[in-house]
């Protein structure tokens, strides 16, 4: 295991997601929350790569680094849906997070609008 399971469960922890609708509707934007998820995603797209014949070091490094965008689409292109079925929502989901996940927005907040 690489770490992103860890990640992932501490991201629940951070921000408890609500099973009712209203829950849903209440649910506060928490930066923490979405770096988490956001590194958990990094490290279990990286795994995949790695397992795809991918050195570590070139993983390290762009195009690849943080870039959940690139690492989501890479992915798909080594066959992930054979391993993991993603909706095309959660693939855009997965890249609208990269946007502040890879420009490090998530760990060096600025005051604004995200």
């Amino acid at each position: 295991m690489n770490g992103a399971e860890e990640f992932f469960e501490a991201a629940t922890k951070v921000c408890k997601p609500s099973n009712t609708e209203f829950g849903k509707l209440r649910l506060k934007i928490n930066m923490t929350a979405y770096y988490l998820l956001g590194h958990s995603i990094e490290l279990s797209l990286k795994a995949f790569l790695f397992g795809r014949g991918i050195n570590y070091n070139e993983l390290r490094y762009k195009p690849y680094g943080h870039d959940l965008s690139y690492l989501i689409t890479e992915s798909r292109n080594k066959r992930l849906g054979l391993q993991a079925k993603l909706t095309k929502n959660e693939i855009e989901l997965i890249k609208l997070l990269s946007i502040s996940y890879s420009t490090k927005l998530l760990e060096y907040t600025e005051v604004g609008h995200y």
